[in-house]
Parts: C-alpha cells; sequence; structure tokens
C-alpha cells in the first residue's frame, strides 16, 4: 500500500523526487518488517530434544551458580573488611585508602586506545579518535594533472541502454542475505523475500537515477567499524581495518553496471587503445 503512494516513474525526473522516492521504499520495507516479524525471545529451554534429564542437570546447575555467587560475595566483603583494616592502621595506608575510594568508579576504558594523530599528538577522547580513523581511512585524494585534457578528442560516448529487471533480479539474487545491514538495518535477504514485490519500483528508480547520473542521499550512508587486526598489540598508529556496512538495495545497480562493464571490456568497447 505505502508503494503505491509514492511518486510514479514519470515524476523521477530531478534529484528530490529520486530521494522521495527511495524514502517511500525504505518506509514500506520497515512497515512490512515491523507487521510480519516480531522481535526474537527464545527460552533457554527451547531445544529440541531436551529431555527430563538434561532439564533436571539446568537445575541444579542454577542452583550450584547462585551458591556459588552468594559464597564469592561473602569471601570479597570480608576479604575487603579486612583490607580496609589494616590499611587503616598506617598513615601510608590510609592514604592509599583514600586515593582508591576517589578513584574507585572510574572505570578503564575497553574501546578504542590512545592513537597518535598525523602530527605526532596522540588522541585521548573519542572524537579525537574517531577523527584520527577518518583521516587514516578516508584520506584526501590527491590533486589530479588535467593539463593533457584540454585538447583532448574522445570517442563517441557508449550508448547506455536501461537497466532490465533481469539485471536487476540477477543483481539482488547475487547478493549475500545475512550480511550485517546498513543504516536502514533492512538486510539483503529481506530484498530476496521481496523482490516480486519491489522489481517495478527498483526498474524505476536505478533507470532514473541511470538517465540524471545520480546516486541517491541514503546509497550515499554507510557506517564504518574499525576492526583490530589479529595478532597487532600497538593500536598507538590508526591502522585498523575499515569494516563498512552499506545498504543492500544500494549494492543493486553497481552491480548491474559492474557486470554490463565488464561484458563490454571483453567485447573490446573499453579496451584502451
Amino acid at each position: 500500500n505505502q508503494l503505491s503512494q509514492a511518486p510514479s516513474a514519470t515524476e523521477l525526473q530531478d534529484k528530490e523526487s529520486i530521494d522521495e522516492y527511495v524514502r517511500s521504499i525504505i518506509n514500506a520495507l520497515n512497515a512490512g518488517i515491523d507487521a510480519s516479524t516480531p522481535w526474537s525471545n527464545p527460552s533457554p529451554h527451547s531445544i529440541p530434544g531436551l529431555d527430563q534429564e538434561c532439564k533436571d542437570i539446568c537445575a541444579e546447575v542454577q542452583q550450584l551458580r547462585r551458591r556459588k555467587g552468594r559464597h564469592i560475595q561473602k569471601t570479597l566483603r570480608n576479604t575487603h573488611r579486612q583490607r580496609v583494616e589494616e590499611a587503616s592502621a598506617s598513615e601510608s595506608g590510609l592514604w592509599k585508602l583514600v586515593k582508591w575510594a576517589k578513584n574507585r568508579h572510574t572505570t578503564a576504558s575497553t574501546c578504542t586506545p590512545t592513537l597518535m594523530k598525523p602530527d605526532g599528538e596522540l588522541a585521548h577522547q573519542a572524537e579525537e579518535k574517531a577523527e584520527t580513523l577518518r583521516q587514516s581511512f578516508f584520506p584526501l585524494p590527491l590533486r589530479a594533472d588535467l593539463s593533457d585534457i584540454n585538447e583532448h578528442e574522445y570517442p563517441q560516448p557508449i550508448e547506455c541502454p536501461e537497466i532490465t529487471p533481469q539485471e536487476i533480479m540477477k543483481a539482488v539474487r547475487r547478493a549475500a542475505p545475512n550480511k550485517a545491514p546498513g543504516t536502514d538495518d533492512i538486510t539483503n535477504g529481506v530484498l530476496h523475500q521481496t523482490l516480486d514485490i519491489l522489481l517495478p519500483s527498483l526498474h524505476k528508480l536505478f533507470n532514473a537515477c541511470l538517465q540524471l547520473g545520480y546516486c541517491p542521499a541514503h546509497f550515499k550512508e554507510t557506517i564504518t567499524v574499525a576492526l583490530r587486526k589479529p595478532g597487532k598489540d600497538d593500536y598507538s598508529q590508526p591502522k585498523s581495518r575499515p569494516e563498512a556496512r552499506v545498504d543492500g538495495s544500494r549494492d543493486t545497480p553497481s552491480s548491474s553496471t559492474n557486470t554490463r562493464s565488464m561484458g563490454e571490456r571483453k567485447g573490446g568497447l573499453l579496451t584502451p587503445p
């Protein structure tokens, strides 16, 4: 129903209408997900093959876990009282106790360690670390030398026909269904399940983008996660591995055009002289 209220293909003549059309598709998908897919709330005992003996063992383990917690809590409490009593017996121990009391609620950071900026200074705050990682992942591009293109004679442009529904269907089916979603939280698996409904809308959208040479603003939004490299202990230099999470619908038009470009390259149309 929400897709039927979206702008028609004849109205996709500018960037604003394309962005509005993308928003209507995303809203329709999210509405369908909310209406059809409840939040998972599995029971720890809802496992096939879990017999009564397994349940009895689980209950016994739970009782032992509670007993363990009470015993550890009692031991730590008594040990703490003993240490406080010993520390209060001397002046130096008393000052150590005061220092501990002042800093006991200050937890050490378990997130990104301190990073070194390009100028040699250290980034301690989260905002500084994010900016340092951004500069490392997305440096400013080098300025290209354009002096040799002023009098260049270009060949006739290659004709780019419309993207067909079959190309869109192939690109969507080729995408891995369970990859991490992007900013809209819609996985490729949802696109697989709803492709028969979405295909006409995607066909209109992608061809309108192709004609205007415009990439919708929603497709430009990504989530970049900095992953620690295995076996690397020194993170003073921001050399983490960036992992980009993009929206599944964004990959479809690029996948279709990339496949078409590969075919034209094999045919010799894109081969440089």
